[in-house]
């Protein structure tokens, strides 16, 4: 597996790098588009482990630094909490208007449907970013046709009312 072509010529300088004001090497490695940035965090940090080990001077310190995937886990783990409390927030209010069976019919459908579809289409080889997108635009349309049913009935009952008075 080629992770990358190195070739030692000599260039022009065009950056400098420091960490805590001494002089680094820097590399920086950027994600490709669609790819698992959190498969990828791991992976670089086995190799640069295995590098650090079996190759690079004993007296050499590497640090990795500007690691995303400590973010992205720290949001996906805020995601699921948030998810949790709605159901358990819209199950209580549910129960006042619904009953307690219906309550917990509706409550365990909506998150089982969003896991299926979790399931499914990264099955099919979506990524995150396509399924959030998708999720954006069906409830955004979802949206748009409830107020455009609401909007229809309330000019429809204006109407019955105006034939009423004459």
């Amino acid at each position: 597996m080629i992770i990358a072509k190195i070739s030692f010529k000599e260039k022009d300088i065009t950056s400098f790098a420091r960490s805590f004001g001494k002089k680094v090497v820097l590399l920086d490695v950027k994600k490709r588009g669609g790819k698992n940035l959190i498969q990828a965090s791991q992976k670089i940090r086995k190799l640069v482990g295995e590098l650090g080990q079996n190759h690079f001077p004993k007296d050499l310190t590497i640090k990795l630094s500007n690691d995303q995937s400590t973010i992205t886990l720290n949001q996906v783990s805020d995601l699921v909490n948030n998810i949790i409390f709605g159901v358990i927030l819209v199950v209580v209010v549910l129960m006042f208007f619904l009953g307690f069976r219906n309550a917990l019919f509706v409550g365990f459908a909506i998150p089982m449907s969003m896991f299926m579809s979790f399931m499914i289409m990264s099955l099919l080889g979506y990524t995150m970013n396509t399924m959030v997108s998708i999720w954006i635009g069906n409830g955004s349309w979802n949206a748009g046709g409830q107020w455009n049913c609401g909007r229809r009935k309330r000019l429809s009952f204006d109407g019955e009312r105006r034939n009423e008075q004459n």
